[in-house]
């Protein structure tokens, strides 16, 4: 609806616009909307986003001064999770202050998309969902880690390996690596569940009713730069 809205306020001022889309091979919509808001926001412009229905809509503005001459540049993101990445469409306008300068070519949609392309961070992802907290290690630092600490990490969804290794919302991690949760150096707990290279491995010992079990996890190049 916000994107329909926006296109019927641009036929209205006569603004100029374009579309233009791109499929991000092997990244999830998480990474993409990410690169998104660092390339806006690191230039100073404002990003919004959708609620419900329109979650994968992503709203920013950002004002570029060109010879003099303060412009303000509207966008409009639609991002759509696909099996093998993220389907990305993006609606780059000029506001009614007046058309886009034809003698300058430095934010046409192509430029504006490797922009982006280059402020996503690679990650790699076991694919294990669970709740932070905030614990306070012996210097005083205020951490952010899985919540669970003393009784376990409860998983709120799964998914990549972790599903396929058969692991459900509900499963209780209690060690990780064959190490009791509250025995890991807090600052280390933090990032444990993080693979930091796709030949990360990870091995968990699960709490499912009254057995524990072993799983072995291996990241998934979700968010590798596979353009």
């Amino acid at each position: 609806m916000k994107k329909i809205l926006t296109l019927g306020i641009l036929l209205i001022t006569g603004a100029s616009y374009a579309q233009t889309s791109e499929f991000f091979g092997g990244m999830d919509s998480n990474a993409v909307s990410a690169g998104i808001s660092k390339y806006i926001i690191t230039r100073g412009g404002k990003v919004s986003r959708g609620e419900g229905a329109s979650s994968n809509i992503i709203q920013a503005v950002e004002q570029i001064r060109i010879k003099n001459v303060l412009y303000t540049y509207n966008y409009v993101f639609k991002l759509t999770p696909e099996d093998k990445g993220t389907k990305l469409d993006m609606i780059a306008y000029k506001s009614a202050y007046g058309s886009k300068p034809a003698e300058v070519d430095i934010l046409t949609e192509q430029k504006i998309m490797e922009a982006i392309k280059g402020s996503i961070k690679g990650r790699f992802l076991y694919g294990l969902g669970f709740e932070y907290s905030t614990y306070n290690d012996a210097d005083g630092t205020i951490i952010k880690a899985p919540k669970g600490r003393e009784k376990g990490i409860v998983l709120t969804n799964v998914k990549y390996d972790a599903l396929k290794q058969g692991l459900m919302p509900g499963d209780v991690i209690i060690e990780i690596n064959k190490t009791p949760l509250n025995e890991i150096p807090l600052k280390e707990y933090a990032s444990v569940l993080n693979a930091k290279s796709i030949t990360d491995t990870l091995n968990l010992t699960i709490k499912r009713g009254g057995q524990n079990f072993n799983v072995d996890l291996k990241p998934r190049m979700s968010n590798n730069k596979t353009f």
